[in-house]
């Protein structure tokens, strides 16, 4: 955060133009709150999305590359059909 400016610079400035600085200071204190906040949500994004592909990661490579084995099998049973072994 900017420093304000000291007392003795605040001496030479007219009364409009220390509202000024004033109303620009608390802009930029509402700005960095603002970008706080959106640090924290992207933080958690972050965090959903490191979840949702861990959990991809978590799926066994046979699982991925089987078309015709086990992934066919759990098909049939998705869709009700009856396995025959």
């Amino acid at each position: 955060m900017a420093s304000a400016p000291s007392h003795s610079e605040f001496e030479n400035l007219s009364k409009a133009e220390e509202v000024e600085i004033s109303k620009m200071m608390a802009k930029m204190e509402q700005g960095e709150e603002t970008a706080r906040l959106l640090e924290r949500k992207l933080d958690k994004l972050e965090t959903k999305l490191d979840d949702i592909l861990a959990s991809f990661d978590e799926t066994p490579v046979k699982d991925k590359r089987d078309t015709h084995g086990q992934n066919a099998e759990m098909v049939k049973q998705a869709n009700g059909e009856r396995i025959s072994k």
